[in-house]
């Protein structure tokens, strides 16, 4: 996978190289990141996957929605594990966040 890690200035030109590389079967995936809706409607080739950042308080739902309409994957940058929500502040640990990663947590073990 290649990965465009932000849509800086440039972004247009790096997401033309890879489109090329795509069409051209050199390599297989495009990913993207921290990329919003507007970036995905200059593309000729949608990328299949966005890693983007989601918790309880930035669930960018908007983004969410379109991003399944085009059909790009997700990859979420913020991960639950054992109960504990990984390099968030303190007040993300409240007693009614720390139950719902539990049940995402064993939502992704019986997968």
């Amino acid at each position: 996978m290649y990965l465009i890690h932000f849509a800086g200035p440039r972004f247009v030109e790096s997401w033309k190289a890879l489109e090329k590389l795509y069409t051209e079967d050199k390599i297989k995936v495009i990913g993207v990141a921290n990329f919003e809706i507007d970036h995905f409607e200059q593309q000729k080739i949608m990328p299949m996957i966005n890693q983007i950042e989601t918790h309880p308080r930035f669930q960018q739902q908007k983004l969410r929605e379109y991003m399944s309409q085009a059909a790009i994957g997700r990859r979420l940058d913020k991960l639950f594990y054992a109960g504990t929500y990984i390099a968030t502040p303190s007040s993300y640990r409240s007693p009614r966040i720390l139950a719902g990663s539990r049940k995402i947590l064993l939502c992704l073990i019986s997968i």
